[in-house]
């Protein structure tokens, strides 16, 4: 299907059809992993805002063929659609309806992550990290473990092929991305007022890499998890070589791998990632063996109290319901529409809160729109709307968002404006809402207000605004205005250096620096 251009939309009384605007729905890799949350199970912050993005799709042909695109979509025409799963990104639970809403824009993985990562000088809660720890071995591993268990102590030496053997790969250090777009752009004098963070600034332990993590210096995240799990012996060079694995070194790769998805490292990764497997090696067992010597694990073979099995099922059906949240987006990012509505079908008909009720057919009327049935969406639609009387009399930012999406589906952009920014004036800083209105406004006619909406959004909360999906629009309505960007690009690189950290992904290109 040919894109259409800038003169269907202001130089034409017909409106193309729908489907030719959601060619592309721009999100994150990274993301994915909290996209269709529902719960706040294992310590993980609740994500809130669902933040359904709208973005600019740029062809190679040129600036003429730069194409908005709303973040809510019927049937889509191109091969190539980059992680949808935003379409869906943090369903719930929502905090009481009526209070704003703020998203901190952190990976529910990489809060996992923070949580696991020991702190001295706290109180162990030995009970919870059993229950956290615990796994049911295959059949192969559990021999391995009997095996090991009652052999006489020093006289087990398993083969080579049952062991787990992790090495560093990505053994070159990462420099801060955002300082070296900086020098480039606006010279060294610039660059250099910016503070810039590296694992050196802070202790090599787990509480300098608390500290990264919670800052967002993901790049200098990395860095220090490589020195910490050298200093274990698993260092570059140490693939495929014997190595013993503790609670530490596991969650120190937990943390790794997570950081790494987050800022898209995504070769390093699986090549990291490679030796672990299915994580059914009987080494990664680590504390099985004490638990089978005392007959009391969540593999069947010991007795335990009421209340620590009630915590157990809670922690595991948590763990089920987000496994297969990832499942569902792994289906949206290969268009396997109906795999993806049948799981969340079944998760709604599992679902235990009015929340959760709501939250799901939301998502499924999102899901209807990017596989092309609106009229599915619709039904979706109202079955939410329904169960949201049962907690709030009024629509809230959710409901006028999913109104504004099918509005887009049927062509009628002054209506989904109207809803969307119902939605903003409930969220004023709802940076989701923002790039939808801006979009809208685009399709209006009104280039201008789209770009007073899209600046505003960045200096009313710059933490927040200065996100990749939001500056390539703003960037791309720069050029749609003006041939003569430059000065309002690098006013934007400035910006980012003010406020943002180390990881802000892909400068140049969500900037369009030439």
């Amino acid at each position: 299907m040919d894109k259409p251009n800038l003169s269907q939309y202001f130089g034409s009384s017909e409106i193309p059809p729908a489907s030719q605007f959601f060619d592309e729905i721009g999100t994150s890799p990274s993301e994915m992993v909290q996209s269709v949350y529902l719960g706040d199970s294992e310590g993980a912050q609740t994500a809130t805002t669902p933040q359904v993005r709208a973005s600019f799709v740029q062809s190679q042909e040129g600036p003429t063929d730069i194409l908005p695109t709303v973040s809510g979509s019927t049937s889509i025409p191109v091969t190539s659609l980059p992680d949808p799963s935003t379409f869906f990104d943090t369903i719930g639970p929502d905090p009481p309806i009526g209070v704003l809403k703020t998203n901190t824009g952190s990976a529910a993985m990489i809060t996992d992550a923070m949580d696991g990562l020991s702190i001295k000088n706290q109180p162990v809660d030995k009970e919870a990290d059993r229950r956290r720890d615990a796994w049911i071995p295959d059949e192969e591993a559990k021999k391995t473990l009997i095996k090991a268990q009652s052999s006489p102590k020093g006289s087990f030496f398993p083969e080579r092929e049952v062991l787990t053997m992790p090495g560093i790969v990505l053994e070159e250090e990462l420099a801060d991305a955002l300082q070296e777009v900086a020098v480039k752009y606006l010279g060294v004098s610039s660059a250099g007022s910016r503070g810039v963070v590296r694992a050196e600034h802070v202790s090599r332990d787990e509480a300098g890499l608390r500290e990264l993590l919670r800052t967002g210096y993901l790049r200098a995240a990395v860095n220090l998890t490589a020195t910490l799990i050298t200093a274990a012996g698993q260092g570059p060079g140490r693939m495929h070589r014997p190595t013993k694995h503790t609670p530490r070194t596991l969650q120190l790769w937990l943390t790794r791998f997570a950081v790494m998805l987050r800022i898209k490292l995504n070769d390093s990764l699986m090549k990291e990632a490679e030796p672990f497997g299915d994580f059914m090696k009987p080494d990664m067992f680590y504390q099985m063996l004490s638990n089978l010597n005392k007959n009391k694990t969540e593999d069947g073979c010991g007795i335990i109290t009421e209340e620590d099995k009630n915590e157990s099922t809670r922690l595991w059906s948590g763990r089920r319901v987000r496994v297969l949240h990832s499942i569902v987006n792994c289906a949206i990012a290969l268009k396997d529409f109906r795999l993806a509505t049948n799981i969340l079908t079944k998760l709604q008909q599992q679902s235990t809160t009015a929340q959760q009720q709501r939250s799901l057919s939301s998502a499924l009327c999102r899901l209807q729109l990017l596989a092309g049935n609106v009229e599915a969406a619709y039904l979706h639609l109202q079955h939410a709307r329904l169960t949201r009387h049962h907690l709030c009399p009024t629509p809230d930012v959710r409901e006028y968002v999913d109104l504004g999406l099918i509005d887009i589906a049927h062509g009628k952009y002054q209506d989904a404006y109207n809803n969307f920014a119902k939605a903003g004036d409930q969220e004023p800083t709802n940076i989701m809402v923002a790039n939808n209105i801006a979009v809208c406004l685009l399709y209006m006619g009104r280039l201008k207000e789209a770009i007073s909406v899209l600046q505003k959004a960045i200096q009313s909360d710059p933490e927040r605004g200065l996100n990749e999906s939001l500056l390539v629009n703003l960037c791309t309505l720069y050029e749609l205005e003006s041939a003569n960007t430059g000065d309002k690009k690098l006013h934007l690189l400035r910006m980012l250096c003010k406020h943002k950290s180390d990881t802000v992904p892909n400068v140049v290109e969500a900037l369009k620096l030439s």
